[in-house]
């Protein structure tokens, strides 16, 4: 790997050259720290200013090493040809816990995402989503490429998005597909988010703005009440300009599951 020096546009002199066969990989963290990575199998740490190796050479995949990316508190991600994603432990210079497994084939990229999210992919033609704490997988594997995945990328407000060997980049929102968890299953932030969308639904099916909001009844056999009952909070407030319906919708459904989880107040 060979440092630019983008502001003065020139190439240093010192080249590292630990690397036993070509590096397919490379990656800024946090620190000046640098990551690299390739065909020998292992993931090399640097000082990008000095040049220097930190540590010994991190060891694990059993085949070439496609990707890395580093993550927040002191975690990096590596993705190999020997299927497995791996997470290590960057001061320690150490592996945390066991290989991330699941793609049937090459992993050829992985990226960090928002609240320690983790996605992969691989020439199975797939992308995976993990949580880098636990090592879990997320939600049922993310299709729609036709071909393998050669690189994914997280952005702003819980997209991602990947690029296939079929000549397309997919982009989808990732916070509708993770609100099912253990391998399908309806958690209670969907169970929730379901009821707000119903009820939005039906404030959208008789007319009313946005603006009018809308609140379940005590009793919903009575119908709903409107925003002209004080006593009654309502379901959504008025959109802010940088959300959407499904913003607004997943907000209420954490809200009323924090309430519920919430211990009762005590009277005096």
């Amino acid at each position: 790997a060979i440092l630019r020096n983008a502001f003065a546009e020139r190439w240093f002199s010192n080249a590292f050259r630990h690397h036993s066969k070509s590096v397919q990989t490379v990656a800024f963290g946090s620190n000046g720290r640098l990551a690299s990575a390739g065909q020998d199998g292992t993931v090399r740490l640097w000082d990008a200013e000095t040049g220097r190796a930190l540590g010994q050479p991190l060891r694990g995949h059993s085949g070439q090493v496609r990707s890395v990316a580093f993550g927040p508190e002191g975690r990096l991600a590596s993705a190999g040809s020997d299927g497995t994603v791996r997470l290590w432990d960057v001061e320690a210079g150490l592996a945390l816990g066991q290989p991330l497994t699941g793609h049937s084939w090459e992993v050829l990229s992985v990226a960090f995402g928002p609240n320690g999210r983790l996605a992969s992919a691989g020439r199975d033609g797939t992308v995976r989503l993990w949580d880098a704490k636990t090592g879990r997988a997320l939600g049922q594997p993310l299709t729609g490429h036709s071909g393998p995945v050669l690189c994914v990328a997280f952005g702003p407000n819980g997209r991602l998005a990947s690029a296939g060997e079929d000549g397309t980049v997919q982009l989808g929102d990732i916070r509708a597909h993770l609100l099912f968890l253990d391998r399908g299953k309806p958690t209670s932030l969907f169970l929730k988010f379901a009821e707000g969308a119903r009820f939005f639904w039906q404030m959208e099916r008789v007319g009313l703005s946005f603006e009018r909001k809308i609140q379940p009844a005590l009793f919903p056999q009575n119908g709903y009440y409107f925003d002209h009952e004080p006593r009654f909070r309502p379901l959504l407030d008025p959109p802010q300009s940088n959300h959407t319906k499904f913003d607004q919708i997943l907000m209420w459904a954490q809200e009323q599951l924090d309430k519920e989880k919430a211990p009762p107040s005590r009277r005096f």
